[in-house]
């Protein structure tokens, strides 16, 4: 290549762009004399030219001559020549513009031009806008020169042929950069043209597309499909989809396409809508003639390589247009409504999953054998790619449940190892806990729940488990199997958690999945009550199944059954799954609110109905089917082979040894029952104060659950307050259906507030703040009760009304304080306490009503007391010494009694309050007490209660007992004297005797010796005094107590103060102001006819018996407090006896 040559034929092509000269407005002029100067330079006459598209073309023809002069001088140098350093180079910036601009010419001019005109013959059917009828006068002559054009400019890229590689000058690179589209468009159409195709041109295109960069070629034949001013030839279109198709399968064909269509993206710039929507069209459309099945089986692993992580340091990252497009394609592929979103699913899904869900080596197993898949089986790989998909797609609901569902009990158990590890990657664990949130905030709550109660159901011996703490050496594996891991449990174990006070039971590595604290913190922060409660409601169902599954006896006849050990009992619940029920129920208690938990209240209520049903079970009635020889004989209809029970010969005896319950032991049946009851109690007091409107007359299980709850409030002071809570709630539902709601009343001029207050209305407040959970409030809605029954009354027409009112509620205010009394709090006692006792004083009109009370509290005080003693009480057994009395007789005895205990303290304030007037209740209290002191099988502590009142009501009023004075004195004496227990007496020691010596010699004895003295006790050897047989049972019937001896005759030293006072007061001697009182016997607790008594207040007959027997019992008893009180009753009968005959 010589410059002068390049010189030369760079300034003959420079007149064919000449712009000097005389401004001209005829395009064929200018173009005209621009030729005439180029063949003058050459030599030659240029051709005669008719029109301005002939002088176009011609100049496009002379424009191809010089550039391919140009090339052939670039492409072949000077061998004499050489380049030496800093020589200009051939080709300056001028001489390449006007190059470029030559070669624009020759596709503008040229093949542009040649290509309109031949393309009506192309298409078989008229194009819209075209004129119907076409010249074809000269469309041989323009293909001829078309063709000829193409066959030059594929000359300038290869010209030794389809074989040879394009020259290294800057005509090719601007060939293939700038003018592959022009070159492309007209030689597909006319190298593929049905009719009459050029084939030498077919080649040479596939020639140029293996040197065009994949995305500028993926953008080249989308250019070519969509030619902005003349439709696509039908071959052309076809042609270009395949070869689209073909180069998009290609191993960088997707990213190829992002490139393509995104092109040079800063980092910030979002990606436009249209190209997001135009890529997933052109990925999710199945190519024609090729099955869904192989397209996607291709073309999802490469969408899903695109978000992830690079697998090594050589690996381009994508940028994040490509992230986003990669992540809108398969969003839509995944969307129900897609064609093919059940095949892409069944493709993408397990590529995202199993390396998460399955073990290491299964996972490495399955990517093996899969040739498409790009993603290496890693589960950090995984994490990040769901990551960066969820957060480059717009929130879908569907397609998060899609992809998170099934992986959902792999992230939760990925991030409970991390949360255990010390050394875990925290940016790790915040992804995965950010996808397991991300999940709970969207899931819907059927499937939710559904998902979350896998994970308490789920067999740990088929899931896997974790190791390692960083995105290196992260791996699943197989779970330790939970036998194997209770079996590493040593004692030592144990004593380490006994001796270092640790008694959170996840620090021992019991096997229990999922962690309950971890679970429940996860379901908190999801914020969603509907999961939540969900979840819970299966909770509780769970337990009462494992619970049944221990009680219910599942007799099967299995062989492998019959011959498991006996360490494990086929009919026993599994006890580890009971402990994670529990301490799931209780962790939802405790940490979320009550109104995510208890979003179905009536399920809740059917757990609670059923936990109070079972404990109130006795666990003979539970295990009944379970012993005997019926259980035998059902098993042998089912079973085969030989068994150990075939070769018994003498049946089996229970072993007290083994299967004999230690006496310091508690029942076995009520401490399993313990959890579940205390449980179900919580539960009711939180949906009773969540659902205020939940009350016994529209929900009937409550009405069930207020009945069972009486069995358990002697011990739990929480179902006293849950059944005080349902009494305020039945007596709330019965003003509610009498239709008596309080109205509200304008205030009437010159009164105050109280008396314009409906008493319903404070009626109905107080039964609200009687629900409340905090006590105090409680005590003042008591408080605003015993207000309300305590107000005075006053004689009107409208208080007529209000004290109408007042009485109908008097029933419902008697049920809600016989409920409080049972409070252990003294503030809720004594408020129930003082109201019973206004109830019974209320004043004015209503007096009437408390007599009735008066009636329904010595109802509830003595009526049935027989069914209360404890018949398996030891009542003669003493404890030994330094032992405790164990109380006996729990359950709802126990709590009846305590019950009737605090009426009996009410009825002793009712009594203090009459005062004077006592004497009016006479005919109604003496006989209902006095009929259960008679009564034998009452236990002893309330005929002791009995005998306490009367003594109060002789301390308050003596008149009260004027009618029935001899017949309780005799009655107390007879007690004494029945009941009384002879001290047993100590044997005294063997006196010695000490012999005299006679003048013989001889020892005499004198039978009599000096007693040494007995060494005083120290405080150390004094004997412990030992406990109230009324503390170690206090249901037993055994009347030889020694607090019901000293109850008597503490009444009987009342009774001798008063008549001796009585008797000073009346007169002197031979006044007797006792004669002709009516006396009348109590008999059956009914009272007998009147008869006359003549005399003073006692018969002299029973002083002198009475002083006969007191002396002896304060001789002989064995109670020092007893023998102390019979001698004083005996120095009082003394007095009485002075003051009868005024001395």
């Amino acid at each position: 290549m010589t410059t002068e040559a390049l010189a030369n034929i760079l300034h003959t092509g420079s007149f064919l762009l000449d712009t000097s000269g005389t401004v001209e407005r005829d395009l064929k002029n200018v173009l005209v004399r621009r030729l005439t100067q180029y063949y003058q330079t050459l030599g030659s006459s240029p051709p005669s030219l008719d029109t301005a598209e002939d002088a176009q073309l011609e100049t496009a023809q002379c424009a191809l001559h010089v550039v391919e002069r140009v090339q052939s001088l670039l492409d072949q140098p000077d061998p004499g020549a050489s380049q030496r350093e800093g020589d200009p180079p051939a080709i300056g910036t001028r001489d390449l513009s006007t190059l470029r601009t030559l070669l624009s010419l020759i596709f503008r001019w040229g093949t542009e031009a040649l290509y309109t005109r031949l393309i009506p013959s192309f298409s078989s059917k008229p194009t819209p806008g075209t004129p119907k009828i076409i010249d074809l006068t000269n469309t041989p002559a323009d293909h001829a020169t078309l063709s000829e054009l193409l066959l030059r400019l594929m000359g300038l890229l290869f010209p030794h042929g389809p074989k040879s590689t394009p020259p290294q000058t800057l005509i090719s690179s601007t060939l293939l950069s700038r003018h592959a589209v022009d070159l492309l468009r007209p030689s597909m159409a006319l190298g593929w043209l049905p009719s009459a195709p050029v084939e030498p041109l077919r080649p040479l295109v596939l020639r140029l597309l293996a040197f065009i960069p994949l995305p500028q070629l993926m953008s080249s034949l989308a250019a070519v499909l969509s030619t902005p001013n003349s439709p696509t030839p039908p071959h052309v279109r076809k042609l270009c989809s395949s070869l689209l198709t073909q180069h998009l399968l290609r191993p960088d064909g997707v990213r190829a396409l992002c490139a393509a269509v995104f092109g040079e993206l800063d980092v910030e710039d979002e990606p436009e809508l249209d190209k997001l929507e135009h890529v997933a069209r052109v990925l999710g459309t199945v190519p024609r003639g090729m099955q869904p099945k192989d397209y996607f089986q291709t073309i999802t692993p490469r969408i899903l390589a695109l978000m992830s992580p690079p697998s090594s340091a050589s690996t381009p990252i994508m940028p994040p247009a490509f992230k986003r497009a990669a992540a809108f394609t398969l969003a839509r592929m995944l969307d129900s409504s897609a064609a093919h979103h059940a095949l892409v699913a069944s493709i993408a899904l397990p590529i995202l999953h199993d390396p998460l869900s399955k073990v290491s080596d299964e996972a490495s197993h399955d990517q093996g054998e899969s040739s498409q898949s790009q993603l290496p089986p890693i589960p950090s790989s995984s994490l990040q790619t769901l990551h960066t998909l969820l957060l480059s797609t717009d929130p879908s609901p569907s397609l998060f449940s899609s992809l998170l569902s099934p992986i959902l009990p792999s992230l939760y158990s990925l991030h409970a190892h991390l949360s255990k590890v010390g050394v875990a990657d925290p940016v790790l664990r915040e992804d995965v806990w950010t996808l397991m949130r991300t999940w709970g905030r969207v899931v819907e709550e059927g499937e939710g729940v559904r998902v979350l109660w896998s994970l308490v159901d789920e067999n740990e011996n088929s899931s896997g488990g974790w190791e390692g703490g960083s995105a290196e050496d992260l791996k699943r594996v197989r779970r330790v199997n939970r036998e194997e891991k209770l079996a590493l449990l040593t004692p030592e174990d144990l004593r380490h958690a006994s001796v270092s006070n640790d008694t959170d039971i996840e620090t021992l590595d019991l096997g229990l999945y999922p962690p309950p604290a971890h679970f429940v913190s996860y379901i908190k922060s999801l914020d969603r009550a509907d999961i939540a409660g969900g979840v819970f409601v299966r909770l509780l169902e769970a337990y009462r199944t494992a619970k049944e599954s221990g009680s219910a006896d599942t007799q099967d006849g299995d062989f492998n059954r019959e011959t498991q050990s006996i360490l494990m009992d086929p009919k026993e619940p599994d006890p580890l799954r009971v402990m994670l029920l529990l301490q799931l129920i209780i962790g939802f208690q405790s940490q979320l609110d009550n109104t995510a938990i208890l979003s179905r209240p009536r399920d809740v209520l059917e757990f609670v109905r059923y936990a109070l049903e079972v404990s109130d079970t006795p666990p003979s009635a539970l295990s009944h089917s379970v012993s005997g020889t019926s259980n035998r004989s059902t098993n042998n209809d089912h079973r085969k082979g030989l068994m150990k029970e075939d070769l018994r010969i003498i049946p089996e005896e229970e072993d007290d040894l083994g299967t004999g319950q230690d006496s310091d032991d508690e029942d076995i049946g009520e401490v399993e029952g313990e959890d579940m009851v205390e449980t179900a109690v919580g539960l009711l007091l939180a949906v009773l104060e969540a659902n205020p409107s939940l009350a016994p007359h529209n929900t009937p299980s409550l009405t069930l659950i207020f009945d069972l709850l009486e069995a358990h409030t002697p011990s739990r002071p929480s179902a006293r307050e849950a059944r005080l809570v349902l009494t305020a709630r039945i007596a709330e539902g019965a003003l509610a259906a009498s239709g008596s709601a309080p109205k509200i009343k304008n205030k009437s001029k010159g009164r105050n507030e109280e008396e314009d207050t409906d008493p319903r209305e404070t009626y109905q407040k107080a039964l609200k703040l009687l629900q409340d959970p905090l006590l105090p409030v409680r005590a003042h809605g008591l408080l605003l009760l015993r207000e309300l029954v305590s107000s005075p009354a006053r004689a009107s027409e409208a208080e007529q009304e209000r004290e109408e009112t007042l009485r109908a509620l008097h029933p419902a205010i008697l049920s809600i304080f016989l409920q409080a009394i049972q409070e252990d709090d003294s503030y809720v006692f004594l408020n129930a306490v003082q109201g019973l006792a206004a109830l019974v004083h209320a004043p004015g009109p209503r007096s009437g009503a408390g007599n009735e009370v008066l009636k329904a509290l010595l109802d509830a005080y003595a009526r049935g007391a027989e069914d209360l003693a404890d018949d398996h009480t030891e009542s003669d057994k003493k404890p030994k010494d330094g032992e405790k009395g164990k109380t006996k007789g729990k359950g709802k005895p126990m709590s009846e009694v305590d019950t009737r205990l605090r009426i009996g303290e009410a009825l002793a304030v009712v009594v203090r309050r009459c005062g004077d007037a006592l004497g009016v209740h006479a005919d109604t209290l003496l006989p209902p007490l006095m009929s259960l002191l008679r009564e034998p099988r009452a236990p002893v502590i309330l005929r002791t209660s009995a005998i306490s009142l009367l003594s109060e009501c002789i301390n308050t009023c003596a008149r009260v007992v004027e009618r029935y004075t001899e017949e309780i004195a005799e009655g107390m004496l007879d007690l004494v004297l029945v009941e009384m227990t002879v001290a047993t007496p100590i044997p005294r020691p063997a006196a010695k005797v000490e012999g005299k010596k006679t003048g013989k010699g001889t020892e005499v004895s004198t039978g009599q010796s000096e007693p040494e003295p007995e060494p005083a006790p120290t405080p150390q050897t004094q004997p412990e005094r030992p406990p109230d047989p009324l503390d170690i049972s206090p249901l037993s019937t055994s009347s030889k107590v020694p607090a019901l001896r000293r109850a008597a005759l503490h009444f009987l030293a009342l009774l001798v103060k008063v008549l001796t006072q009585e008797a000073y007061e009346r007169g002197g001697p031979g006044g007797n102001s006792w004669s002709g009182v009516q006396i009348r016997g109590i008999y059956d607790g009914q009272p007998s006819a009147y008869r006359a008594y003549e005399g003073g207040p006692l018969p002299s007959g029973f002083i002198k018996r009475a002083r006969t027997v007191l002396g002896y019992i304060a001789a002989v008893d064995e109670d020092t407090i007893v023998r102390v009180m019979a001698r004083e009753v005996g120095e009082g009968l003394e007095g009485l006896g002075k003051a009868l005959i005024w001395l």
